[in-house]
């Protein structure tokens, strides 16, 4: 009895040293998640697998973020403020724009975070408000005073759209359609007016602010959102039939774009960028 006792309390003892053993030999897991040191994030995008977000932002850094943990896998660095951000169709490259005059267009690879080149042209501070790839990955728009497309292959500029915008718009969001034939663009408008306090502002635009362009001839298709206001973010969804816009002040909402009707509106304010989950199911609002 007293031997059996004794052999149960030895067993027991050498099955929590083993596992004390085991705990002290595993380290724990360390990660350093830093964000953005900046408040202000100016644009966000989906990967093509719907697995990552891309944020770019004022603190001069792009950040890759892990959808199902939340977690920060890679930060990108060598730019200036970031003003957009897009993610080539087949997952592998980054084009962003930033405040670097002359120099504010650059193509990165995903995964290292490492940039590949610097965009050649006549590339205004205000040209790249925002950026797309075309969904072949060959092409990518840059917009703002002007609408260029830009070949990725040299990095050289290949045609500039002319802007017919009212109130001299700015050009500041822009997609492509799923087949690769329209571009839709939203605008803000350039126009300062007077405060009755005596400062400046921005005036509202009263100009159509979404516009459909063919992408070969750059011939204006379709114009609504009138009188809306500023359209700040603009995003597609992936079957092609709805576009989602947002602003500063105003909520997003989303069109049907056979029609140009508003068919819903999102209780969000403040928006300065819009991506559309890869399913189609989910809406990212950055701002």
């Amino acid at each position: 009895m007293m031997q059996s006792l004794l052999l149960t309390i030895l067993m027991s003892a050498a099955i929590l040293l083993s596992s004390n053993c085991v705990i002290a030999q595993e380290k724990p897991e360390i990660f350093v998640q830093m964000g953005h040191t900046s408040s202000r994030v100016n644009s966000v995008a989906f990967s093509p697998d719907g697995k990552y977000a891309l944020t770019g932002s004022w603190d001069k850094t792009i950040k890759l973020w892990d959808i199902a943990s939340g977690r920060e896998v890679r930060t990108f660095y060598g730019t200036a403020k970031v003003t957009s951000i897009a993610i080539s169709p087949n997952g592998k490259y980054v084009i962003s724009g930033d405040e670097d005059r002359g120099k504010n267009l650059k193509l990165w690879d995903l995964a290292s975070g490492k940039r590949i080149r610097t965009f050649s042209g006549d590339i205004d501070i205000l040209d790249t408000d925002n950026v797309v790839f075309s969904p072949d990955g060959k092409y990518v728009l840059s917009g703002g005073e002007n609408l260029k497309l830009w070949d990725i292959a040299s990095g050289k500029e290949l045609r500039t759209f002319r802007n017919d915008n009212k109130d001299n718009a700015r050009i500041v969001s822009i997609v492509i359609s799923p087949d690769g034939k329209h571009v839709i663009t939203g605008s803000r408008s350039n126009a300062v007016v007077p405060m009755p306090d005596g400062t400046m502002t921005n005036a509202k635009s009263s100009d159509n602010t979404i516009r459909i362009l063919d992408i070969v001839t750059g011939r204006q298709i379709k114009a609504f959102n009138e009188s809306k206001g500023w359209v700040t973010a603009i995003a597609i969804s992936p079957d092609g039939k709805h576009v989602i816009s947002g602003d500063y002040e105003d909520s997003a909402r989303m069109w049907d774009i056979a029609t140009g009707r508003q068919v819903k509106a999102f209780n969000v304010k403040g928006v300065s960028s819009i991506a559309v989950s890869p399913d189609g199911k989910y809406a990212l609002f950055g701002g």
